[in-house]
């Protein structure tokens, strides 16, 4: 299993919050490979850790860097290999 991490820079919170449920989970769910993912942030940074099957549907599933989207854009995007789970 592989985990993508993403980081996004926030300019708006509220936009952003409102495409992650309307847009960006709803579109990750239906990725091939998609396990599970975790959002989390604060006003101006959020984070994202969604876990794929492999390392190849984790990076085609990742937005480039720069990406815009509502309320923020995409500052780093990072695919690492789990090594552990609880």
């Amino acid at each position: 299993m592989y985990a993508l991490f993403l980081v996004l820079q926030l300019e708006n919170q509220e936009a952003a919050l409102q495409s992650l449920h309307r847009d960006v989970i709803p579109q990750m769910r239906r990725a091939p490979g998609f396990s599970t993912g975790t959002w989390f942030g604060d006003q101006r940074t959020g984070h994202a850790v969604v876990v794929f099957d492999t390392e190849e549907q984790a990076r085609n599933a990742a937005p480039p860097v720069g990406t815009a989207m509502p309320g923020g854009a995409v500052s780093s995007s990072a695919v690492y290999p789990i090594t552990g789970q609880a």
